[in-house]
């Protein structure tokens, strides 16, 4: 462990000897840490419980024996006494409450306070300390890189932090995603500093999913691959055949013969039922973007060392870019949102050209409604159904004080947390997680009324123009509801994130004219027969709720609301919420739709939901129809193209030919054009008009 490596076991009075001849203090102008020529930089940026700022680890390229901290925090509370120390895990920040526990940061690893004493944060404090290398090292073995800074007040109050690389660096994060025998993640983080030196991390967070209690257990484990000479189908039908069974995978990955995938080998057996963080270096090596075959990570049984107890596909988890667009009279706006890992702060970027000075941005909880949705006319179209400001922690709304540390704000109030004239960042923006921002609504007021809005669509790349497709399904229901619910993933085998949309339900069969609350709804195995019309065992043809890893055979699910390793893929109601049905057309944006951000549930592979039922429950209904209200098969939306290739002309003579394609993947997402048009002399703006026929 890193805390035994530096001493921590000698006794005090050593360890002050031997850090003072390296140990310098003195306070900083406000420009001393802008142009420090450093070739190594982490960093760890705060915005919690009123301090607001940064920390930042530096080892000069000129001098590398010496570490330079640099505090620059700003303190808008009374707590003036801050105690500082390394923990053992990077923060998860997509845990919007109590992300600074034990429980989610780890061990205490190195108390600052014992080398530089506690910090004292006033209004604007700027600081800087040194230390040697050879008692903070910021990456390798004993690195710092991806740990966690945690400060603690004398009331106990805590705000973290992951000690990152700068933007500058380059991050790469691989996955694998258990959920069959074991609940949980492994990851593999790799970051390049200064264009060659590379450091890299495993980070586990395992469960065993057959215990109601945490049981500890140590595990082999190794990383397989499949075979690289196999043909692409081959390969394919190999995945797919170990995913269902794991004893598929014979081939240790090992590239360079120095046994690199044998991890119980080179680091020892992995920990179930705790969270472990292990460094290595070796890792970086690591290619985990071969094309020609796919790897996994493999984890055995601790009591017969060949028997394979589960495997996971080891994806490529890429960094999410969100962008939304505004192009209006008033205003044309860009807004770019960054977030490298769930691990790290989101970064934000805009561009903006307004001669508006009263602009106010907020991000709402749901997309607008498509121009395809037919919605009664007495209702105003503009930015229809994007619901409230998103605000999951339900803080108060407008904050009482302006510019407080950005824990203190809806998630959504962007213009509450910070000003849009150059690029920020937020410590409370997730864009991964079940409260991402992913799909979500950006809206432009004027004197607290709505301007414009616009989607937020994901990007490939921060400085991208390319889009990432999307999968899009749908569960159309015609009886005894009307209604739609979408559910669209990125077209991207490491992303986990299902977007859920429920456009609208209403009551449709006249029985029932008032808004009803508390449906439950799920996932079956069977894609619905002619039952849904049933008056008796309503939707029977559905079959039970889908469980493709069996938690229902272990009779847990009744813990789903505690923790996801108890919940079952088709359980919708006990991980997310219940569904509301309005009684009429008119009250159906307001009382149904709702959106959703689901981590468990894919539209891709063996446990895809599409081909599967959508049930909808009424536990109040007659008895003899059943507890099944309704249900409908979700189905693939295809996506749409129009194509303009026949030019007429009012002239005798028409030299235009060639095309121009349309395309859109659905109603939720922009039309992109490919125009390949031949004989146009000069230039010529273009048109679209609605004839009718």
């Amino acid at each position: 462990m890193y805390s035994s490596t530096i001493g921590m076991g000698f006794p005090k009075l050593l360890l002050v000897l031997v850090i003072l001849p390296y140990l310098y203090c003195e306070s900083l102008d406000d420009d001393e840490f802008n142009n420090v020529n450093t070739s190594i930089q982490l960093i760890s940026r705060f915005s919690q419980d009123l301090i607001h700022g940064s920390i930042l680890f530096s080892q000069h390229s000129l001098i590398d024996d010496i570490i330079l901290i640099s505090v620059s925090l700003k303190n808008f509370g009374n707590s003036l006494q801050w105690s500082w120390q390394i923990k053992e895990f990077p923060v998860d920040y997509t845990i919007l409450n109590d992300r600074c526990s034990d429980k989610n940061l780890g061990n205490k690893l190195l108390n600052l306070d014992d080398t530089f004493g506690e910090l004292t944060l006033e209004n604007h404090t700027r600081l800087q300390f040194s230390i040697s290398k050879s008692i903070l090292e910021l990456t390798g073995p004993l690195g710092i890189w991806y740990r966690s800074l945690l400060l603690k007040d004398n009331a106990g109050n805590t705000i973290c932090s992951t000690i990152m690389a700068k933007d500058d660096s380059e991050l790469r994060v691989a996955e694998a995603k258990f959920q069959t025998r074991f609940f949980g993640n492994i990851y593999i983080v790799w970051v390049g500093i200064s264009s060659s030196l590379m450091d890299a991390i495993i980070f586990t967070n395992l469960e065993d999913r057959k215990s109601l209690k945490t049981e500890l257990s140590t595990n082999n484990w190794k990383i397989f691959s499949t075979d690289v000479l196999e043909s692409i189908l081959g390969m394919l039908l190999l995945i797919h055949k170990s995913k269902l069974n794991c004893d598929a995978l014979q081939i240790l990955y090992d590239p360079e013969s120095n046994g690199l995938g044998d991890l119980g080998a080179r680091l020892g057996p992995v920990q179930i039922g705790k969270k472990s963080l292990i460094r290595d270096t070796n890792l970086a090596t690591f290619d985990i973007e071969y094309e020609n075959r796919a790897l996994y990570m493999v984890l055995f049984d601790s009591e017969r060392a060949d028997n394979i107890l589960d495997c996971a596909q080891i994806n490529l988890k890429k960094s999410i870019t969100l962008k939304g667009f505004v192009n209006e009279t008033k205003i044309k706006l860009e807004l770019t949102l960054w977030q490298k890992s769930k691990f790290e702060i989101t970064n934000v970027y805009s561009k903006a050209d307004s001669i508006q000075n009263d602009i106010t941005l907020r991000l709402h909880e749901m997309p607008l409604i498509p121009k395809t949705f037919k919605t009664p006319l007495i209702l105003n179209n503009n930015c229809l159904g994007v619901g409230n400001i998103f605000n999951p922690t339900g803080k108060l709304f407008p904050a009482e004080v302006e510019r407080q540390t950005q824990d203190k704000y809806a998630i959504g109030d962007l213009s509450g947390k910070y000003n849009y004239d150059s690029s920020s960042w937020d410590t409370h923006l997730p864009l991964f997680g079940s409260n991402s921002v992913i799909h979500r609504s950006l809206v432009l007021y004027i004197n607290k009324e709505i301007l414009t809005c616009t989607t937020l669509i994901p990007f490939t790349g921060p400085h991208s123009q390319t889009k990432v497709a999307y999968l899009t399904a749908e569960a159309i229901f015609r009886y005894p509801l009307v209604g739609r619910i979408v559910f669209r993933q990125p077209i991207d085998i490491g992303a986990t994130e299902t977007v859920i949309i429920i456009e609208s339900l209403v009551h449709a069969d006249g029985t029932t004219l008032k808004d009803s609350d508390d449906h439950r709804w799920s996932i079956n195995v069977q894609p619905p027969g002619k039952d849904f019309y049933n008056w008796m065992d309503r939707c029977k043809s559905a079959g039970p709720i889908y469980d493709p890893h069996k938690v229902v055979k272990n009779n847990m699910t009744y813990l789903c609301s505690k923790s996801l390793k108890y919940c079952s893929v088709g359980d919708l109601s006990s991980r997310l919420n219940s569904l509301s049905i309005a009684g009429n057309k008119l009250n159906a944006i307001g009382v149904s739709r709702h959106m959703f951000v689901d981590e468990y549930m894919s539209l891709f592979g063996i446990n895809s939901i599409i081909g599967k039922s959508l049930v909808i429950y009424g536990d109040h209904g007659p008895q003899a129809r059943g507890d099944r209200l309704a249900c409908s098969k979700v189905e693939k939306v295809w996506h749409r193209k129009a194509v303009v290739k026949d030019w007429y002309s009012d002239t005798d003579t028409n030299s235009v030919s060639g095309k121009i394609e349309l395309f859109q993947l659905s109603e939720y997402d922009p039309v992109d054009f490919e125009i390949n048009l031949q004989g146009i002399q000069g230039g010529y703006d273009y048109y679209v008009y609605s004839v009718s026929l």
